[in-house]
């Protein structure tokens, strides 16, 4: 825990090549989602993030996050995991933002939910479980 001041302390802290997230918690909810370091990692092109606003503008709060290159995962507190980051070349996207590339763009991709996710046993996309937690 790293101590903001004597009201909050950072609860998770999640750290990549070219920015660093923090979800701060006060003593009394909610707790507060803090970036730094290279905006086009977590879509802060034109957005503030006290709590996250996926794509579909409904707003939740942060309760887990990580940090990738160039990518953002967040999960919300109703069991969704949204992500947002850049993409220098859809040739070089291996799904690591864990979306289909016909959803993202090169350059900077706003906040999406993750709706479906790869089932390695049927070799299919099926819908998204609840989420528990972010890596």
């Amino acid at each position: 825990k790293v101590l903001f001041n004597m009201d909050i302390h950072a609860s998770k802290i999640s750290a990549a090549s070219n920015h660093v997230l923090a979800i701060a918690t006060p003593l009394v909810q909610p707790a507060t989602f803090f970036f730094w370091g290279a905006a086009e990692s977590f879509a802060a092109g034109g957005s503030s993030l006290d709590t996250t606003t996926p794509s579909n503008n409904t707003v939740a709060t942060v309760i887990d996050v990580s940090s990738g290159p160039g990518y953002t995962l967040v999960l919300l507190s109703e069991g969704k995991a949204a992500v947002a980051g850049y993409i220098e070349s859809l040739n070089d996207y291996h799904g690591h933002m864990g979306l289909p590339t016909k959803d993202l763009s090169e350059g900077e991709n706003q906040y999406q939910y993750i709706l479906t996710v790869h089932d390695s046993t049927s070799s299919t996309e099926i819908d998204a479980p609840t989420f528990k937690k972010v890596y």
